[in-house]
């Protein structure tokens, strides 16, 4: 925070209305905006709390990003009509923050 004071950068307040740009390039609207990133952080929070329940019998090669694509599949379901676009944005949110969650390049 001392670093943004001394450069001027302009820093996030959580209390902030959310924008989130889809790969067309158009704002999604302030409610799914909000719906998805809080989805988003609900999942990396369970995840954090499996890991911690469960940390002996997590198999070594699953990771934060493994779990975050089976909870999508939970959460969106394939039932849902729009489930394919609606996974995308997800992931394009959850790539914003790919030191976070990580990143295999492509999704499923």
């Amino acid at each position: 925070m001392e670093l943004a004071k001394r450069t001027n950068t302009s820093t996030h307040s959580w209390t902030e209305k959310l924008s989130v740009v889809d790969e067309t390039g158009n704002m999604l609207p302030t409610s799914d905006a909000a719906a998805h990133s809080e989805m988003m952080w609900d999942i990396i929070g369970s995840a954090f709390t499996h890991s911690n329940k469960n940390c002996v019998d997590i198999d070594p090669k699953e990771s934060l990003y493994d779990y975050f694509s089976e909870e999508l599949a939970k959460r969106i379901p394939d039932t849902l009509p729009d489930y394919k676009q609606r996974r995308e944005i997800m992931y394009q949110l959850a790539q914003s923050w790919g030191a976070y969650v990580g990143n295999h390049g492509e999704y499923p």
